[in-house]
């Protein structure tokens, strides 16, 4: 089963792989920012991929825009359109 774990809460989520990983994060009860509601408009739901950035889904066309617009780094992802396969870490300064 798919995990996540977050550094700065040193907490694991077990990951449900049809929901992404915000979706994930907040049914655990943990928040994250958006003010969107998960549509690839805000980019406030970033996250940091510290490891497992193979076991991710690969930046869909929105992911991909709302990335190249923010001039975000490679290990940044936007957590309302990314799914993960397997296990990963990450964090965000948010938390």
């Amino acid at each position: 089963m798919p995990s996540v774990f977050i550094k700065k809460l040193n907490k694991t989520v077990t990951i449900n792989k049809d929901f992404s990983l915000m979706k994930n994060l907040i049914e655990n009860n943990i928040p994250v920012a958006s003010s969107c509601g998960g549509e690839a408009v805000c980019g406030k739901c970033q996250v940091q991929i510290i490891k497992g950035r193979d076991n991710l889904s690969t930046p869909g066309v929105d992911e991909a825009r709302l990335l190249e617009s923010l001039k975000l780094p490679s290990d940044i992802r936007i957590s309302c359109q990314v799914f993960v396969h397997d296990t990963a870490e990450i964090t965000t300064d948010y938390w």
